[in-house]
């Protein structure tokens, strides 16, 4: 990932967090990333989705 995308990322997640206590952020970030590489390692072409695609998958599921 370049810098940019890394910093615009960070600037993104900080944005939507809720609850500004540092440690719910850092514990939505666990929880996104270990629920993302469980879909990972059930399918690897899940890898190759977009966020956008993850969003309306999940929207759909809601």
């Amino acid at each position: 990932m370049s810098d940019e995308k890394d910093e615009a990322f960070g600037d993104a997640f900080e944005g939507a967090t809720r609850d500004r206590y540092e440690s719910v952020s850092v514990d939505r970030a666990k929880h996104t990333c270990a629920y993302l590489e469980d879909l990972v390692s059930e399918d690897e072409d899940i890898a190759s989705f977009t966020v956008a695609e993850i969003i309306d998958h999940l929207n759909r599921r809601l």
